[in-house]
């Protein structure tokens, strides 16, 4: 070797291999982890009421109150909110739901946005009658279901389910 040159050691490299990995993995994880973290967290679903409404012309009615929070820190969006019922051994039994109150009464019930940590109350309507009310009267359960995007199908058991 020459005089005054020097040949670069093992430390150096390593110090400069894992600069470089710890920059690329710093890099990665600021892009993809901050979504994924963004994205962790829970969709709440809570039945906070289901009750009889005053039957009228052979028609009963039941209104569900349900409370939706997003803890995630992106908007979440619920559609397909529905109530189910089930009797062993039948066909299962899936009447329409409509909103109870506010602007949009009578409708069918759409999809729902939810922003951010923000709790969402939704009043809805369940009305039978004929074949359908008979079927609720002997179901053996009932259940609130509704799809959350990204999550899947939540459901919360309904008691009781017609009585």
């Amino acid at each position: 070797m020459e005089e005054g040159v020097r040949g670069v050691s093992w430390a150096t490299i390593a110090v400069g291999v894992f600069s470089i990995v710890g920059t690329l993995l710093g890099v990665a994880l600021g892009l993809f982890g901050e979504r994924w973290v963004r994205r962790w967290g829970a969709v709440r679903c809570v039945v906070d009421s289901w009750e009889a409404i005053e039957p009228t012309n052979g028609t009963e009615e039941r209104d569900i109150q349900v409370t939706f929070l997003n803890d995630k820190d992106v908007n979440a969006v619920i559609w397909d909110m529905r109530v189910e019922f089930h009797r062993e051994g039948h066909e299962s039994l899936f009447p329409p739901l409509t909103y109870s109150e506010g602007v949009d009464r009578g409708q069918l019930v759409g999809k729902l946005n939810l922003p951010l940590q923000i709790a969402v109350t939704q009043r809805m309507r369940v009305s039978l009658h004929g074949e359908d009310l008979r079927m609720a009267w002997s179901a053996d359960r009932a259940e609130f279901v509704a799809t959350i995007a990204g999550i899947g199908e939540g459901r919360e058991e309904l008691r009781p389910p017609w009585r």
